[in-house]
């Protein structure tokens, strides 16, 4: 798109609906023929950010390379799988690697520690011992899925910002979000315990809506409450939807985990007992970090569609066409 399509595309939104910043974007205009780059650009970016988050949505802007003027944003769940799909692609070490290094490795490492103590406890009483190694593995776990879905999270919506981001950015927005991050996903999954507890609908219904409350409080920088509201706001109108990318996620990292526990039984029937515990363990490291890439990266890329749709284009975006 050339720059004097996007300014008009830009003026077409605010003429009728806010004439005030369509009056500025006509004196930033004469101001970049003038040669004034980067004033023009900082006003262009103050009126961005001034506009209704729907009109912009309404009047979505192509980007550079578009074949029109505007494009459609409907919401499908194809365009998350192949969001999802590409930032694994575009940031394969990235997503693998922090999986691997935040999860995978910890985890299996821990399961190895306490899997003596946890049969005893099975052994005296296998429901009490069951829970109690819920207790020891469970909460640790959940910290580690979140902070993986951080690392995720900043990855994507860089790579929808056109650039690449490293692991150090990654890990430095995990820990500046570390709090409200692990509250919102202690939160978000004791909600979905209660509420497939209540004859399973309540907790499908508790998914749809608040299934993006991780990544927004990771990337909006929102507090916990708040970040189930923009959730809540994101997922209108297409719930049914997101329960079919919920039940597709699931139903693939199932697969996944069962083909990792196949492979170990079937190399339990040739391989020694020492060679069958190692193989055993590597698998697990295998499986859960592949799991807990591909549903984070499915979740980050839920989240980045819906924002695109309901909020239209970001400012950092349009730098693109006028930088």
């Amino acid at each position: 798109m050339r720059r004097s399509e996007a300014f008009g595309s830009i003026l077409s939104l605010t003429r009728d609906d806010q004439p005030p910043l369509s009056a500025s974007l006509c004196i930033a205009r004469r101001g970049a023929r003038n040669g004034q780059k980067q004033r023009e650009m900082q006003t262009i970016t103050e009126i961005l950010s001034k506009l209704d988050s729907g009109l912009l949505a309404r009047h979505a802007l192509s980007y550079p390379g578009g074949s029109g003027m505007v494009e459609d944003r409907s919401f499908t769940v194809g365009r998350v799988f192949s969001r999802g799909f590409g930032v694994m692609g575009h940031n394969i070490f990235l997503v693998f690697g922090s999986a691997f290094l935040l999860l995978g490795l910890p985890l299996t490492l821990l399961n190895q520690a306490t899997l003596q103590q946890r049969t005893l406890w099975i052994n005296k009483d296998p429901l009490t011992g069951l829970l109690a190694g819920m207790l020891v593995t469970l909460p640790i776990a959940l910290v580690l899925r979140a902070l993986v879905q951080a690392c995720i999270v900043r990855a994507t919506v860089a790579d929808d910002e056109g650039r690449r981001a490293g692991l150090g950015e990654c890990l430095g927005v995990a820990i500046h979000r570390f709090v409200p991050l692990i509250c919102v996903s202690i939160l978000f999954a004791l909600g979905n315990v209660v509420g497939l507890a209540l004859l399973i609908v309540p907790g499908l219904l508790f998914a749809m809506v608040y299934a993006v409350a991780v990544p927004v409080v990771v990337e909006e920088s929102v507090g916990i409450f708040e970040a189930f509201a923009r959730s809540s706001d994101l997922t209108r109108g297409v719930r049914w939807k997101i329960l079919g990318l919920w039940l597709v996620v699931l139903i693939l990292a199932w697969l996944w985990q069962t083909l990792g526990r196949i492979a170990v039984m079937a190399a339990d029937g040739w391989q020694g007992q020492a060679a069958s515990s190692l193989s055993a363990t590597l698998s697990e490291m295998v499986v859960t970090t592949i799991s807990a890439a591909f549903v984070g990266a499915m979740m980050t890329g839920l989240y980045v569609e819906l924002r695109n749709w309901k909020d239209g284009p970001a400012p950092k975006r349009l730098s693109e066409i006028f930088g």
